[in-house]
């Protein structure tokens, strides 16, 4: 996994790039995506491109969402962690549903390939790239739910030897001992969602967390300088897709960490 870049144009008529625009930039440059998928090569194309660039990048990014919904949806052997009906174990189809976003994005898509065989394409497509943006930022306030065993809601987080937060003065020592072993453990909580929670074996990702996630995985770090070397969606707990991974590196450069260099 490579360094991230800078974060792509943003749409004409934007002040500039959202959250969503970030992470999609992040993924499409490969760090963040995982390997074994067969995610789309485009995401929002900048202002400068031709409207049916911009057009095929937001329908590539709408499809990757759609995709990466459905497989962390999937229900897996015996495993039910997801209840629509109980409180904080909600599907993430579930948690869009009240948002109004997906049903705006698809309602968009249709006038927008329309329009690029009219002299005036660019109003369509903007709102068709802006709707699935909204769809996107929505999609990563979603949390997702550990197969593992049930968040303990009475139990108070401390760090440990074997986890600890980048939020905390100690956590690069962390990382930089950790840095010889087949990986460490990630994942964003949902209610930390600026911060990133590490962790090792023996401990599951729940474990490091003792919450719903907004994102899990697997990392390697190298040192001298501290940075994330590999990165993955590897979480049998929480199952995150592709997306998700570009939601931690984005969280590990605004720690200092990874930095944001072509």
């Amino acid at each position: 996994m490579g360094a991230a870049a800078a974060v792509p144009e943003a749409a004409a008529g934007d002040a500039r790039p959202s959250e969503a625009d970030r992470v999609a930039d992040l993924a499409n440059r490969g760090g963040a995506t995982d390997p074994r998928g067969k995610g789309p090569q485009a995401f929002l194309a900048p202002a400068s491109a031709s409207p049916k660039d911009r057009h095929d990048a937001a329908c590539a990014r709408l499809a990757l969402i759609e995709d990466s919904v459905k497989a962390e949806d999937t229900q897996r052997g015996g495993d039910a962690a997801t209840d629509d009906k109980v409180e904080g174990q909600h599907s993430v189809a579930a948690q869009l549903a009240g948002t109004g976003t997906r049903k705006a994005a698809i309602d968009a898509r249709d006038p927008s390939y329309v329009a690029l065989a009219s002299k005036t394409p660019v109003p369509a497509v903007v709102a068709f790239e802006t709707a699935v943006r909204a769809y996107q930022d929505a999609y990563e306030r979603t949390y997702l739910v550990s197969t593992d065993r049930p968040v303990d809601k009475k139990a108070t987080w401390k760090a440990t030897l074997e986890r600890d937060r980048l939020s905390n003065k100690t956590a690069k020592d962390r990382l930089a001992e950790w840095a010889s072993l087949p990986y460490i453990k990630f994942v964003i909580p949902v209610g930390h969602p600026t911060d990133v929670y590490v962790g090792i074996e023996p401990l599951s990702h729940i474990d490091i967390a003792e919450d719903n996630a907004l994102t899990a995985g697997i990392l390697k770090v190298t040192t001298s300088p501290l940075r994330v070397s590999e990165l993955g969606n590897s979480s049998g707990g929480y199952r995150p897709g592709p997306l998700r991974n570009a939601l931690v590196l984005a969280r590990f450069i605004d720690h200092g960490i990874v930095q944001d260099e072509s």
